[in-house]
């Protein structure tokens, strides 16, 4: 019974989270599109980003995360004016590879063309999903358990 409680407790915990997170990804303000392309890629994009002129480079073969994937830095144009920013979301080689052969649709904020992200999907929105489905599996587990008395 105890172990019913806590997994659906657990459940209730991470659902909420995911909420939030959903929430949170949800308020963006990329809402205008445009085709840009992946040019280069790094192992901290938080860093690559945070550098006002995008002069940081990953020589010595820093191109990847401490866990072997990629975020990749991408380029695209608003009124003539050309931006480069690295994904909040990293990939592996092949599918960084394969991105590179092919225009990104990158989502900006009209007001602040810096403000950018590739695809619909971000770094919150992946949190989310993944918090939310970890809720609702332990919640359904929780609730099983107490249905058969564990």
């Amino acid at each position: 019974m105890l172990i019913g409680v806590v997994f659906t407790g657990f459940g209730v915990v991470f659902l909420i989270l995911g909420v939030v997170f959903l929430i949170v990804g949800k308020n963006t303000k990329c809402t205008a599109q445009v085709q840009g392309r992946i040019i280069d890629t790094c192992g901290n994009p938080f860093r690559y980003n945070k550098e006002k002129d995008n002069n940081f480079t990953n020589t010595g073969g820093n191109r990847r995360s401490k866990d072997g994937t990629y975020a990749p830095i991408y380029s695209y144009y608003v009124n003539g004016q050309e931006y480069r920013r690295a994904s909040n979301v990293s990939y592996t080689k092949m599918l960084v590879e394969r991105m590179m052969k092919t225009p990104v649709t990158v989502y900006y904020n009209p007001e602040n063309p810096e403000e950018s992200k590739i695809g619909k999907m971000d770094a919150w929105k992946m949190i989310g999903i993944t918090f939310s489905g970890m809720g609702i599996l332990f919640f359904s587990m929780g609730v099983i358990f107490l249905v058969i008395g564990i």
